[in-house]
Parts: structure tokens; sequence; C-alpha cells
């Protein structure tokens, strides 16, 4: 990816994110926002987010498996999707004050965060649990607070 500019790890280079339209608008948004204000948190950036873009990113995050669908396309579009929730991982890691990603466990940790964390708000917004955003973070710190309960409700079949 030439969004990443030096040898320092996955330094994302917001400049170049922002113009390009090879990313989701709500990924070069995160990147604009932070050229601004280099400081946010898991919970902001999520509550910013539209009910559409937390849908589109997490189907992003599933394989869909398309038996007609040419296999050098699919990788293509998944590699698409892969970059966006990468980026969006480690900007707000690094808008958290924690280091650049420097190998690929922390990288797909961080990415595996995130799509918890927006699956989290998803059944939060549907009533379906108790969320607690504020806990949202991808410092190691926060691993073992809690950021959602099941809410006991016997109108909700499982």
């Amino acid at each position: 990816m030439e969004i990443f500019d030096d040898g320092s790890g996955m330094s994302v280079n917001y400049e170049k994110l922002i113009n390009s339209r090879d990313y989701l608008a709500v990924t070069r948004k995160l990147a604009s926002d932070l050229m601004a204000k280099p400081y946010m948190t898991v919970e902001q950036f999520i509550n910013n987010l539209s009910d559409g873009d937390i849908s589109q990113l997490l189907e992003m995050s599933v394989d869909d498996d398309d038996d007609d669908a040419d296999p050098l396309d699919s990788i293509a579009e998944t590699e698409r999707h892969l970059e966006d929730l990468l980026l969006i991982a480690e900007m707000l890691a690094v808008a958290e004050g924690l280091p650049n990603s420097d190998d690929y466990d922390m990288v797909q940790n961080r990415v595996s965060q995130l799509i918890a964390f927006l699956a989290v708000e998803s059944l939060a917004r549907k009533g379906l649990v108790k969320s607690y955003p504020q806990n949202m973070s991808f410092g190691e710190e926060m691993a073992k607070k809690i950021i959602a309960e099941r809410i006991d409700d016997e109108s909700n079949d499982y």
C-alpha cells in the first residue's frame, strides 16, 4: 500500500489517503479528522459512524463465498476491504497514543479488535447488548475491560 510512507512500521500518510479515491469515505474522513486533531478515542470514532457505515465495515470483514465469482476478482476485492479495515484500526490505535504496528501479529490483532468493536456497537444499536464504548481501546491495559453485556430480556429469543 502506497499509503504507508516510511520505514517506521506502518506509518499512515494521511494526505495521500485523503486524496485517494481507492478507499471508503469513512476511512478518508477519519484520516482528515486526525490530520486536524491527532487524538481520538475509539468511542469518539464509533459514535460518529452511521448505522450504514457500521454495516458496510462489518460486511467487509466477512468472507463472501460467491461460487460464481472469479477467484482473482474476489482476492482483489478482499484486499481492498482489508486495506480499509487495516487503515482504520491503525489510525485509531496511533490516535490513542500507541506505536505504529511493526509486525503482522499486531496488525491482525488490531483489525480483529476493530471488528469486535463494530460488532458490539451494531448489536447495541439494535438493543441486543449494553455496550461500554468508553472501554473500547487498542491498548493492552483495556484488554480485560468489559465492552458489552448481554441484555436479559424475555422478548429476545436466542
